[in-house]
């Protein structure tokens, strides 16, 4: 592995983890608009109900009560496509939390190499100035014997 390899990985996790971020914030707008739904549903069968007049016909009493039934199933189905958009919404949560630890993971393995490579280097150039130190002290050496 090296830097420029481990860049281009934390670039793509990263990358990975913007579109997850996105992701997230369009189930969560589709799940708030899905509650919103429920509650004009709910808010509308509420209306029927206190609207319902018993006084009347039997024609209109079977019409009022098969408006109550179709209200009530477009609010059971409102609830439910809320609770389907609440777990998609969850789901892609996760998907986040993945993509930030995965992007966390590839930024730590790419300090970890860098910080290796500065130690190489300063062994390296450690191991020079030593050699040079006993060039210097051997030649002096020489010199003095």
């Amino acid at each position: 592995m090296t830097l420029a390899w481990l860049a281009g990985l934390v670039r793509a996790r990263s990358a990975r983890e913007d579109v997850a971020r996105s992701a997230l914030a369009t189930a969560q707008r589709d799940a708030a608009g899905a509650r919103a739904r429920v509650t004009r549903s709910s808010e509308y069968l509420d209306s029927l109900c206190e609207n319902v007049d018993t006084t009347t016909t039997a024609a209109a009493f079977a019409a009022s009560a098969a408006s109550l039934n179709t209200a009530a199933a477009a609010r059971a189905a409102a609830i439910f496509a809320a609770e389907q958009a609440q777990q998609v919404a969850d789901a892609r949560g996760v998907a986040l939390r993945e993509a930030a630890i995965a992007r966390g993971a590839a930024e730590q393995l790419s300090d970890r190499l860098a910080a290796a490579e500065r130690a190489q280097a300063a062994r390296v150039a450690q191991r020079e100035l030593d050699e040079v130190a006993a060039r210097v002290h051997r030649d002096a050496a020489g010199r003095a014997g």
